[in-house]
């Protein structure tokens, strides 16, 4: 196994834990959150575009590697 991979996932997961608190404060200021009703557990609103910065940490890394090693 090719320790490149190590470090793709690990820049992956850095860039993650950085966009995930600007999504939350983006959610919050549009208002997209889970609310808290009787059904609820959390007590107060909750965002509800976490998945969007691990998404858009794995979409970064895919692009960076096909563009910095293209395939003939």
């Amino acid at each position: 196994m090719d320790i490149t991979y190590f470090w793709y996932g690990a820049i992956a997961a850095l860039i993650s834990l950085c966009l995930t608190p600007l999504v939350r404060v983006f959610a919050v200021a549009h208002t997209i959150v889970d609310k808290p009703n009787a059904r609820k557990i959390h007590s107060k609103p909750i965002a509800r575009l976490g998945g969007c910065a691990v998404i858009a940490s794995f979409c970064i890394i895919v692009a960076s590697v096909l563009i910095a090693n293209p395939q003939s």
